[in-house]
């Protein structure tokens, strides 16, 4: 339940409906409302509590009620930041995504009020396997995809070296490795500061994975399951994937907390010998139980996965995505 308001102010009536329609068909912590005129916004600010406001550059800010108002942002129109002394600004004419994200920040930074529990179903699948090139990042990205058409997805890679700025051409300004430092400062409002990171992939929303596998490492078990309590709790997320790499501290542990673990496998002499190991492994360290939850998947495999440009967005039509479609039935 959304039980934070955003109120936009701006002018423009279809700039200001768009951009809040947008922000809460994304958000789910916060409801938006649009206003058009200035004597609106100062009605409904003196008698409500507006945890974020937003509001035009060429309104006068003097006039509101400030008590009220948890964070105020401008609406600027111009690139330049600074447009009033120590007043935070975005630039209007950019993303909504992109404003999204950076009021999300500015409000991470400044609350850090408890949200409320949502105590809802939210189950995690995990994707592991201890063979090298068995298309394991690709089916995460399948699977996460298909899935995101009905349910609201999030897909966490956990991989040293996921490759993602160049497999979806983009660079990021904020990964996972920010997530944890800003859940290791013990803010209690970490899917805020989660809102102004995760990108979207069609409707499957993503975390940037890390850029140095360090991070990955240096992350404790401990970390990774305060941080899975806290979407599986509170989110908006009904299914978190998680692509498991070898780097992660309490593999095992972690594995044994997901509904279902994929596990693709290849088939030649030396795959069978490292699954082998893996599960011997298993049961010599009391988790072979885990074994009931894992299914082994031999994926498809064609010539087509080798081209770069929309790799992931093809995937759902690729010979794997017919194969994800009726795993996921």
């Amino acid at each position: 339940m959304k039980n934070k308001i955003i109120a936009i102010c701006d002018g423009e009536a279809s700039y200001a409906y768009s951009l809040a329609d947008y922000f809460n068909q994304k958000n789910s912590i916060f409801f938006s409302e649009a206003f058009t005129s200035e004597n609106s916004i100062l009605e409904y600010a003196a008698q409500n509590f507006v945890d974020i406001m937003l509001i035009t550059d060429r309104m006068s800010i003097e006039l509101l009620n400030k008590n009220n108002i948890g964070l105020l942002v401008l609406l600027s129109e111009y690139e330049a930041m600074k447009v009033v002394p120590n007043q935070l600004a975005v630039y209007k004419y950019q993303s909504a995504a992109t404003i999204l994200k950076s009021i999300m920040n500015y409000y991470a930074e400044k609350d850090d009020e408890p949200l409320a529990m949502l105590h809802k179903n939210c189950n995690i699948i995990g994707v592991y396997s201890p063979v090298k090139r068995s298309l394991k990042t690709s089916f995460c990205l399948t699977l996460g995809q298909i899935l995101a058409k009905e349910k609201a997805v999030l897909y966490i890679n956990m991989e040293e070296y996921s490759g993602f700025s160049s497999v979806l051409g983009q660079e990021y300004k904020a990964d996972l490795s920010d997530v944890i430092y800003y859940l290791r400062q013990d803010k209690s409002n970490i899917l805020i500061k989660l809102e102004g990171i995760v990108e979207s992939l069609n409707q499957l929303d993503y975390i940037p994975p890390v850029a140095s596998p360090m991070d990955i490492r240096e992350v404790k078990k401990e970390e990774w399951q305060r941080l899975f309590r806290e979407i599986r709790r509170n989110s908006k997320y009904e299914i978190i994937v998680i692509d498991f790499g070898e780097g992660v501290d309490g593999l095992l542990e972690l594995l044994s907390e997901c509904k279902q673990v994929y596990m693709p496998i290849r088939g030649d002499y030396i795959s069978n010998a490292k699954i082998e190991q893996f599960e011997k492994l298993l049961t010599r360290t009391g988790y072979g139980e885990l074994n009931l939850h894992i299914k082994k998947i031999k994926l498809p495999y064609h010539n087509s996965f080798g081209n770069k440009e929309c790799y992931a967005e093809q995937l759902i039509w690729s010979e794997l995505g017919d194969f994800v479609r009726q795993l996921a039935r």
